[in-house]
């Protein structure tokens, strides 16, 4: 069976009592290296600019009590382009980074890739 995020990847011959995703965002922004004292009102007002911010959730990394990073969800996609403008730009004084590829799916499919052996890319 496919990883089962973002779109239901799985036929109707595969489990169907695997758990679905409840909440597929179409328009997100992937915030990381964010302060320890930020909260959902700070993204709010630093990206309200950008678009209507319809949520922001704030996900820990696998293995880490103390990394995480947040999903900001726009009502449309000029909400990301504007967003991503604002890479490197401090919050709460700390430069955040921002990306459209959720950081630990990457990190996941990066895993996969290196145990089948495939060679990856270069920096």
């Amino acid at each position: 069976p496919g990883l089962g995020y973002g779109v239901n990847a799985m036929s109707d011959e595969e489990d169907d009592t695997a758990p679905k995703l409840t909440w597929k965002a179409e328009h997100s922004l992937f915030v990381r290296n964010l302060s320890p004292q930020v909260n959902e009102q700070i993204l709010r007002e630093v990206f309200s600019g950008c678009d209507v911010v319809e949520k922001v959730t704030f996900r820990s990394f696998p293995n880490s009590n103390s990394s995480f990073f947040a999903q900001v969800d726009f009502a449309s996609l000029t909400g990301v382009t504007e967003g991503s403008k604002l890479s490197g730009v401090p919050i709460l004084g700390v430069p955040c980074e921002i990306g459209v590829v959720d950081p630990v799916v990457s990190a996941a499919q990066l895993r996969l890739a290196a145990a089948a052996g495939d060679k990856l890319p270069e920096p």
